[in-house]
């Protein structure tokens, strides 16, 4: 209909069965989006698994709104100026994979986008099993058979004029194997300001702090980013 939409693919492979799944539902201000897939990935990230970027959950918000995909991914180009992040954000960190792997991944998100704030939250879940030895370096992943994952993302904007723009980001993420100790859990925010400086210009600053534990050590991190982008 025209506010929900639902497709599915199934394949008969030689590791077995593979599909494709996604239900998307609309309202004036939300969207509400579920996806399973299940495939194969041959190494190097090739994954179609993939938990989406930002630029993937927005440009189906504005389906609704701009049915023409040139004009459409302006609107979505300019929102994420707006939030002061790029359209290559993910909303979850994948890893790099050495060999061939049978992926499942399991994503619910949700966009609310008001007059003057936007809120993103997603959830995902992810478990990534070798199929063959391919292509397999030296890592951890290589003594691991199966690889799970699983994290929420909360991004969160809120305009204070025309001009500027704050924004937080929240995310976890747990990672485990196998084999026993390898496993890690990561939980990161953001906090920075946005300032259109003309039509194609903007600035931000960011403040970012990580804390990672990988079973046996813990460390943190802390850094300031400032950027600046101009369009042509």
């Amino acid at each position: 209909s025209q506010k929900t939409r639902i497709t599915a693919v199934s394949e008969k492979r030689y590791f077995g069965n593979a599909h494709n799944i996604a239900l998307e539902h609309r309202t004036g201000k939300t969207i509400w989006r579920f996806t399973d897939i299940k495939g194969i990935s041959n190494g190097f990230n090739n994954s179609p698994a993939t938990s989406g970027s930002l630029f993937d959950l927005l440009n189906v918000f504005y389906t609704q709104i701009e049915s023409d995909p040139v004009q459409r991914t302006q609107l979505v180009l300019t929102e994420i100026e707006r939030l002061g992040l790029t359209s290559e954000t993910q909303v979850f960190n994948d890893f790099l994979r050495t060999a061939n792997t049978l992926q499942r991944s399991q994503n619910l998100s949700l966009i609310l986008i008001g007059q003057r704030s936007t809120l993103t939250l997603s959830a995902f879940r992810l478990s990534d099993r070798k199929l063959a030895a391919g292509m397999d370096f030296i890592s951890d992943s290589q003594n691991n058979a199966e690889v799970r994952q699983n994290g929420l993302n909360l991004l969160l904007s809120h305009r204070l004029n025309s001009s500027i723009t704050v924004f937080t980001n929240l995310k976890t993420q747990n990672n485990t194997g196998t084999v026993a100790g390898l496993e890690s859990k990561v939980i990161s925010a953001k906090l920075g300001i946005n300032k259109n400086l003309s039509r194609r210009t903007n600035a931000s600053i960011q403040l970012n702090r990580s804390l990672i534990e990988d079973g046996k050590d813990k460390y943190g991190e802390s850094s300031v980013m400032a950027t600046m982008t101009h369009r042509f």
